[in-house]
């Protein structure tokens, strides 16, 4: 009885060891979870920042008009659109 005995008074000193760690530890993780949070926030905010400035690109970088020298048509041309509904 006394080999038993040792056993359960070493359990029950394992269970309070863990026990005592346990509260300090999921605080522990609950910490690392948030800083790998925060980083993957500062990550994502970076990329946004970057779609952002690559859409305002493509958006002004488009085709215009403004320095191409407008197409001459000519007078038959013109009447051709004109009889055709184009115009």
């Amino acid at each position: 009885m006394g080999e038993e005995k040792k056993k359960e008074d070493e359990k029950e000193s394992e269970e309070e060891k863990k026990e005592s760690e346990h509260p300090d530890d999921k605080i522990a993780r609950a910490n690392s979870a948030a800083d790998r949070l925060e980083d993957a926030n500062k990550d994502h905010a970076a990329l946004l920042d970057r779609q952002e400035a690559l859409s305002v690109e493509k958006a002004l970088g488009g085709e215009s008009a403004a320095g191409e020298k407008p197409v001459e048509e000519s007078a038959e041309d013109y009447a051709k659109k004109v009889m055709a509904n184009d115009a």
